[in-house]
Parts: C-alpha cells; sequence; structure tokens
C-alpha cells in the first residue's frame, strides 16, 4: 500500500518512587498461616467473581475447610503448593481455565531517582492506498484509558475511504470497552451487539456513541483479517460484526475461547487466573467456544491481506461500474 502512512504507537509505562523487589529474595516456602491465608483468599476470590456460582460455592467451602487437602496445612515448598491446590480446583470445578501462579517479577530500570516498568504495550497502524483502502492494523496489548484517543484519531484518519481493512491477527489482551467503541463505528447507537454473562446474569452489551467522530458510512466494504491466535474480546469483534453483516472475515479459524478471564493478587506473590464472563452471541444462547469465529475466506493469516485486497478493489470496481 502507497500514499500517508501514519502509525500511532502506543508503549504504556508507569512511573513509580519504589525499591526495586528482587524474586530471589522471595520465601520459597509457606509457612501454614499463609497456606490458610491464601486458600481462604482464593476461596474468597472465587465466590465473588468465578464465572460460575455454584462451583464457586462448592469448592470455597472446601477451601475453607480444614479437611480440603489436609497435607497444604502444613509448611509447604510454594510452587508445589500452587500447582497442588490448583489440581484440587480444577478436579472440583472441571476448569482448567483456572490457574494459580508466581506473581511475574517486575524487571525495573531507574530513571532521575523513579523506578520505571513497562506494563501493557501494543500499537495501532493505520494506511492509506493510492485507490483509497484503508487499512488498520492493531498488535499487541492495549488498555482502554490510555488508547481510546488514538483509536479515534486512526478511526478518522481512515473515515473517508472507499473500502477499510482491520488487521487483528496480532492483537492480543485489551479491554471489551475498547472492542465495543471500535465495533460502534459501524453500527447505530444503541445496538445490541450481545450478552455478557457475569454470576448468573445477562448483560446486554450495546454500541456506544462516538461523540467525537462520526459513525463510518454505513455500507462500507469492511474486511477483518483473523489468526488462530485471536481470542476472548477480539474473537467478539470479529464475530459480532459478522452477525451484523457488516464485515467480511478473511483469514483462520480464531481460537475459541468466549470467556473473560481477570487476574488477582491473594498474596506471597501468588496470582489466581479464573475466568469471570462469558460471550452469548448475538444468533443464539450459544458463542464460539471452542469453535472460534470461522472466516468467510479461510486462509493463512500471511496471505489474508492479499486476498482481502483483491476483495474490496472488486468491491469499488462493481460499485463504480454501478454508478456510472
Amino acid at each position: 500500500m502507497v500514499s500517508q502512512i501514519i502509525v500511532l504507537f502506543l508503549i504504556l509505562f508507569s512511573s513509580f518512587s519504589i525499591a526495586t523487589e528482587n524474586p530471589s529474595n522471595q520465601s520459597v516456602t509457606l509457612t501454614p498461616v499463609k497456606v490458610i491465608e491464601l486458600k481462604r483468599n482464593i476461596a474468597v476470590a472465587l465466590e465473588d467473581i468465578y464465572l460460575h456460582p455454584k462451583r464457586a460455592q462448592y469448592i470455597a467451602t472446601s477451601l475453607k475447610s480444614e479437611s480440603f487437602n489436609a497435607s497444604l496445612n502444613s509448611e509447604v515448598d510454594r510452587e508445589q503448593f500452587r500447582q497442588a491446590l490448583r489440581t484440587q480446583i480444577v478436579k472440583a470445578t472441571m476448569d482448567t481455565g483456572i490457574d494459580i501462579k508466581q506473581q511475574a517479577p517486575t524487571y525495573t530500570h531507574s530513571v532521575s531517582g523513579e523506578v520505571v516498568f513497562d506494563t501493557l504495550n501494543g500499537s495501532i497502524t493505520t494506511e492509506l492506498s493510492g485507490d483509497n483502502i484503508g487499512y488498520l492494523k492493531i498488535t499487541g496489548q492495549l488498555d482502554f484509558n490510555k488508547t481510546t484517543h488514538l483509536l479515534n484519531d486512526a478511526v478518522r484518519y481512515v473515515k473517508n475511504v472507499d473500502a477499510l481493512i482491520i488487521d487483528i491477527t496480532l492483537a492480543d489482551k485489551t479491554e471489551l470497552s475498547l472492542v465495543q467503541q471500535l465495533v460502534s463505528y459501524f453500527v447505530p447507537n444503541g445496538t445490541v451487539l450481545g450478552e455478557l454473562l457475569i454470576n448468573g446474569v445477562n448483560k446486554t452489551i450495546s454500541a456506544k456513541s462516538t461523540k467525537q467522530y462520526a459513525k463510518l458510512e454505513n455500507n462500507l466494504p469492511l474486511y477483518i483479517l483473523t489468526s488462530s491466535f485471536v481470542s476472548q474480546e477480539w474473537e467478539f469483534f470479529s464475530h459480532t460484526l459478522l452477525q451484523l453483516r457488516k464485515a467480511t472475515i478473511v483469514g483462520e479459524a480464531t481460537m475459541g475461547v468466549a470467556t473473560l478471564n481477570t487476574s488477582i493478587d491473594v498474596g506471597s506473590h501468588t496470582i489466581l487466573e479464573l475466568p469471570y464472563a462469558q460471550f452469548i452471541a448475538l444468533d443464539s444462547e450459544d458463542n464460539w467456544q471452542g469453535v472460534g469465529v470461522i472466516p468467510d475466506y479461510e486462509i493463512a493469516s500471511q496471505k489474508a491481506f492479499n486476498k482481502a485486497y483483491e476483495l474490496a478493489q472488486t468491491r469499488i470496481s462493481k460499485k463504480s461500474k454501478t454508478i456510472q
């Protein structure tokens, strides 16, 4: 693609005046008191957040009981504790989406007396071709609060294109709010996009108002490039626009993860990861869990752009002939 290129790189970082923690100094064993404390913290987190309330109640009651894996009530190796407890929880819930792992160490460097460390990072890239086909590529991990204005700028840049290709083949973790915002540029305000099951209650997800910039043209030819790497929120994005007949999907079937996960610090350098919500698709009470979003044109992700570009050119050509 030629013509102007605008690259909106997002490197998100935070600065804190804190002491750097050396992971090697962390205790490798847990005392009986710490073991019981961790089990109770995990139980509370499951009760409050876990996607399946009945399973959460069952396993939380067990975790609070002294008889639950009594061998873990004595001093124990921290990693052994995590592995053993995760095994017990997965067996009880039949959910491999739950994980208990070591808190990732923070690798830091000092700038003017402050400790700086990277958090999420990703990029939003936009290009325009000589034949007025727009290209918007999203890569890496994006935070809503620090990215929303960049997304607005990117959409404004491609606002007047004759066709648009959105590449999410390398899009990683993000927030539902960001994806919801991107979908909202293509549909009227208030359009129902799907539902989210949280704590046994279905909550409707609707299109937002895009006050800063007008909606994109209603019948704009839109092509979304996917890969087997795409999951969760980005699957919601592609599946929703496909079901609303607003987009053509080109690339590989996506990963097939319709749940949203969160990470909770439960103490003693331990993180609990668990699913807290599940998407429900527009077209049924089902979703793409275990199946993925199936493209209209299934092709290797490396070849998806060329295919989408070809489709866009053909569509524009037909439209021009119709107008003439």
